[in-house]
């Protein structure tokens, strides 16, 4: 026994003779099914769901992706430049971290570590999360794009330290729990200066 049901005398086949009867019973994924699903039309009431948190003061901090370009052609040489400066809402929950230690360098105390973004908005795309343009493309040679976070100071007062962090792995949907991106992040330098300015890596010289 094959342990499959049998379908009934005359069923079409699914797409064509090379593929068995038997699957033309089951749903094959399309980019129009699951931009209808039922799971996708809960994305928004999750968006506002998340929102709350951050009304509530649960959420005190910024997070963004930065895209910098360099003037001489390539990454690191001449100047750095924003180009392109967006901030992810609603804002997404940081996990872990208490993971990002403090190294001794020879300038001083710095960070290492990683961190992980949860509750991301499905309403980005991968590429978008991950860098690229919108076909897929990835930066040219003479850009950067990363991600950066901002806690608020609790006093409100003065302008809070920007962290620069890199993608450590792709972009993760989780549909099952979080209905958002699951993001990975690595500790990353330089910083921006408190005021947006590149080429202000904050270090604690004590």
């Amino acid at each position: 026994m094959s342990g499959l049901v049998p379908l009934p005398v005359g069923a079409p086949l699914a797409g064509s003779a090379l593929v068995p009867a038997c699957d033309a019973q089951f749903t094959s994924p399309s980019s129009f099914a699951a931009a209808t699903s039922c799971v996708r039309l809960l994305h928004p009431v999750a968006d506002q769901l998340r929102d709350i948190a951050v009304q509530l003061g649960m959420r005190a901090y910024r997070v963004r992706i930065v895209r910098t370009r360099w003037t001489a052609g390539f990454r690191g040489r001449g100047a750095e430049i924003v180009v392109l400066e967006r901030e992810i809402l609603p804002v997404p929950e940081i996990y872990d971290v208490g993971s990002l230690q403090r190294v001794l360098t020879p300038v001083g105390l710095d960070e290492a570590g990683g961190v992980t973004l949860r509750e991301v908005s499905s309403r980005f795309t991968e590429e978008f999360l991950s860098g690229y343009d919108d076909d897929g493309t990835p930066c040219p040679k003479d850009e950067n794009v990363y991600y950066e976070i901002e806690f608020i100071r609790p006093d409100g007062a003065g302008r809070s330290q920007k962290r620069r962090f890199t993608l450590s792995s792709a972009p993760e949907l989780d549909l099952t729990k979080t209905l958002g991106w699951l993001v990975k992040l690595e500790r990353s330098h330089p910083n921006r200066a408190r005021d947006g300015q590149t080429g202000g890596d904050f270090k604690d010289a004590s």
